[in-house]
């Protein structure tokens, strides 16, 4: 299936041939360590400027080669059941390693094993975190590194990845606004694990927070008809996300994620009241303003507006009926 500038795959992995080209332009030896026949997934998505992929395999192996040859390699360890390493390193779940542009990776999976990957220009990666120390010199992502999660962060990083892999799978399309998002997203959650870790040398001072928030809010009202993810807002402002965060606590009591998404809920619920049942979708709405994953969408929706995004659709409607009649007996009286 592709749409515009993206475009998602899945495959039948029968072999470990399907394993040699997992990303982008890799090109990666495989032997087969366990005894059986090799089964699993190989799903791949494209999109303009980032390539994602997610596989998951029956028996060990080893793998050994490149990953890509002018794009930096993200990988996180999702799940395994048998030790798994990278250069002699073993990988938990939600642990990343990088992987720049012509170098090699010397891994070794164990047995019923998920692995998923991002491509991307080490440049782009470094812009998203304008505002970062260390993170936003694009030296820093041209050398190897491996970054093991923090334990009690695990489950909700790994999570994070493989739902959105999951709603890709079953995501009918994506405009360009809503793939740059979810782009921005996946730069996100495959970065987390070590972003978190790193310790901040020193935070721009905030001159006036409530100037801050007031120019992010201008920002996302002149992009109202699209998802606005906070890598964006950083980059926008070059201020790093703990500043940031810190202004909308400040200024508003509430992070800047939160209002962002908030911000997002309300743009959607204005479309609904504004749409027709049948020639609006709450489902292709919800996917133009960043929300892929539907359950959580309703529940959010349901939070903050105290009905379902279906309610709020067929609610307008009834009312738009009501109207109409009255107008009708209006005009026969």
């Amino acid at each position: 299936m592709s749409t515009g500038h993206f475009s998602i795959q899945t495959a039948i992995i029968d072999s470990i041939d399907c394993l040699r080209q997992p990303i982008a332009d890799a090109d990666v030896e495989i032997v087969q360590l366990g005894r059986g026949q090799l089964h699993g997934t190989l799903t791949k998505a494209v999109f303009e400027g980032l390539a994602f992929s997610k596989t998951e395999f029956s028996v060990p192996i080893r793998t050994l080669g490149l990953l890509g040859t002018t794009d930096l390699t993200v990988c996180m360890m999702l799940e395994r059941r048998g030790k798994s390493a990278s250069w002699g390193r073993e990988l938990h779940q939600g642990d990343v390693f990088l992987v720049p542009p012509g170098k090699y990776l010397d891994g070794v999976f164990g047995e019923n094993t998920q692995v998923a990957g991002i491509s991307i220009d080490p440049a782009r990666i470094a812009a998203n975190f304008t505002g970062e120390p260390i993170v936003s010199d694009v030296a820093y992502w041209m050398k190897t590194h491996q970054h093991a999660c923090e334990p009690r962060f695990r489950s909700e990083i790994a999570g994070r990845v493989l739902a959105i892999a999951s709603a890709f799978e079953q995501c009918a399309g994506l405009s360009d606004d809503a793939a740059d998002f979810w782009q921005r997203s996946l730069i996100e959650a495959f970065t987390a694990p070590f972003v978190r870790s790193l310790a901040a040398s020193a935070d721009k001072p905030i001159s006036s927070a409530l100037r801050l928030v007031r120019d992010v809010e201008q920002h996302v009202k002149s992009h109202s008809h699209r998802a606005v993810h906070v890598s964006e807002i950083c980059t926008a402002f070059g201020v790093s996300r703990r500043t940031l965060h810190r202004a909308f606590h400040d200024v508003l009591g509430i992070g800047p994620i939160a209002f962002l998404r908030h911000h997002r809920l309300c743009s959607i619920h204005a479309r609904l009241r504004r749409g027709a049942p049948g020639q609006v979708h709450v489902t292709d709405v919800a996917t133009e303003f960043g929300f892929l994953e539907l359950g959580r969408f309703a529940h959010y929706y349901l939070s903050l507006f105290g009905e379902y995004p279906s309610q709020t659709l067929y609610r307008n409607a009834r009312a738009a009926n009501v109207t109409a009649e009255r107008g009708a007996r209006g005009r026969s009286a």
